[in-house]
């Protein structure tokens, strides 16, 4: 048997969380095929999807992660899944899972938006695992959210996953309905969703560079996850296509203070949101997995 895991992880958390689902899958002696879609450089910055998908191996199983940006899985994750090959059960299994990141502040519907995404392609999706993980902008703030999450906490719950994917995907029949009659519901708590990538372009700060601060080292380009800056006369900068997804990796990893992003004012949306929900920035982790009946 055999499963393709196809990932997005801008800041390492969900690339964490593949990683145990892969080396869990091992352990039930299945092969395993993974798909990184973290600067790939078809896919980064000019988009061709396609030429990635063109990649997937015949498996038995499909599974699909990515982070929770603003309430809703990642638009680069969710487009991907909408252009996925239709299942014919033969090359492209119709079984499938998600799991998904998110900083403490909630799960949001991202697991939705991919159970009804891979339903359009022909696949049931079985289990969706939501990942509490550190917040990556709030790493650039004196307010860290979910430090040191994901962690041990989540190799329960990885364990159960694939133990129940295996015993689905090797059992004649199937449960009756997938987990998106689980989850649609959620879109009644979030009746004002706005689209991701126009709400972080339009209130998000471009990134800009002090030169006098700039030690060349490159590492803000190496830890871009979208292959957004470059480098031109041994500088980093900004490519003339606009792939940022705002991950503030360039801001968190500069030495010098050289990457210039203004993230204090995120704070004070931070405490509002978290009080809303009654929870707290080093809170216990809420992971949780939800499985089909």
């Amino acid at each position: 048997m055999k499963v393709a895991i196809i990932y997005f992880s801008p800041c390492g958390s969900t690339r964490k969380v593949a990683n145990l689902i892969s080396d869990e899958f091992s352990k039930h002696n299945w092969e395993i095929q993974m798909l990184d879609m973290t600067k790939d450089k078809n896919i980064f910055p000019n988009g061709n999807v396609d030429k990635f998908l063109e990649g997937i191996e015949t498996h038995d199983l499909l599974l699909v992660g990515g982070p929770i940006y603003i309430d809703q899985l990642h638009y680069n994750v969710l487009n991907l899944i909408k252009k996925l090959p239709q299942a014919d059960g033969i090359k492209y299994s119709k079984d499938a899972a998600v799991f998904t990141t998110f900083g403490k502040i909630t799960s949001g519907v991202g697991s939705s938006q991919a159970a009804i995404a891979l339903k359009l392609t022909g696949r049931n999706n079985w289990a969706a695992l939501e990942v509490d993980s550190e917040h990556c902008i709030a790493r650039n703030t004196p307010y860290h959210i979910s430090t040191g999450l994901p962690g041990e906490e989540v190799i329960t719950l990885v364990a159960e996953l694939v133990s129940y994917l295996v015993k689905v995907v090797s059992s004649e029949s199937r449960p009756i309905d997938d987990v998106e009659s689980k989850l649609v519901g959620r879109f009644d708590d979030f009746p004002h969703l706005t689209d991701e990538q126009v709400v972080t372009k339009s209130s998000f700060p471009k990134i800009k560079f002090n030169y006098d601060l700039c030690k060349k080292c490159l590492l803000c380009v190496k830890k871009c996850p979208v292959n957004y800056l470059v480098v031109k006369d041994g500088y980093p900068t900004v490519s003339p296509i606009d792939s940022c997804v705002h991950c503030t990796n360039c801001l968190y990893y500069c030495p010098t203070g050289a990457v210039i992003m203004d993230m204090n004012y995120q704070e004070t949306f931070y405490r509002k949101k978290l009080k809303e929900q009654k929870l707290e920035p080093d809170g216990p982790s809420i992971s949780k997995l939800i499985l089909a009946d």
